[in-house]
């Protein structure tokens, strides 16, 4: 019988002692499983921020070529629009337009016939039509008052006409103010004096 409880001692210490040794390698092993376990928490958050950053990226990349398409159909129908109004406003305007450039045209026909007949008009009373010499540009007449009846006293008159509405352009103001000025020269060239090249 002692050797029955020799055996049975021997078997129970033995038994613990694996017990012991399985309870040891499963706690090792529930520990490395813990471990992993925490590892793969670990790489499952950064592979979920790793997910959100790249689906934020494509997002974004994404909206951007959305928006850049849909700007160029709203270029485009604008475009199409403008193009269809402004093609409707000719249409409207074309007779308007045309009546207003000839007007335009009869305006400067009757302005430039007006330079030339002014001399003969009532208002040119003051002078005599052959002291009047038209020069068109950039006045329209120069009277040498005096010139034609060989008075004694010739007085120099620059005359722009105007017609309507129509104000002197600014050539015509500077010459206005020279005039105004007295900052008139007289010259004289004689054919021995002049010059035309080597």
């Amino acid at each position: 019988m002692l050797l029955d409880i020799t055996i049975s001692s021997t078997w129970l210490v033995g038994g613990t002692i694996a017990v012991l040794v399985a309870c040891l390698v499963i706690y090792s092993t529930f520990s490395e499983l813990k471990d992993k376990a925490h590892q793969l928490e670990r790489d499952s958050d950064r592979l979920r921020a790793d997910i959100n950053v790249l689906a934020l990226a494509t997002f974004e990349k994404f909206k951007a070529t959305e928006l850049e398409t849909h700007k160029r159909v709203v270029e485009k129908s604008a475009i199409e629009t403008a193009e269809a109004l402004l093609e409707k406003w000719k249409l409207e305007t074309n007779d308007s337009i045309r009546k207003d450039a000839i007007k335009r045209s009869m305006a400067v026909n009757l302005g430039k016939i007006t330079e030339h007949l002014i001399p003969f008009s009532p208002q040119f009373k003051d002078f005599n039509p052959q002291d009047a010499r038209f020069i068109g540009s950039p006045i329209d007449l120069i009277v040498f008052d005096g010139a034609a009846g060989k008075a004694n006293e010739v007085n120099i008159v620059f005359i722009e006409v105007k017609t309507g509405n129509s104000v002197l352009n600014e050539t015509q103001k500077k010459i206005k103010r020279a005039v105004e000025e007295h900052r008139i020269s007289w010259l004289e060239l004689r054919k021995g004096e002049l010059s035309w090249g080597s």
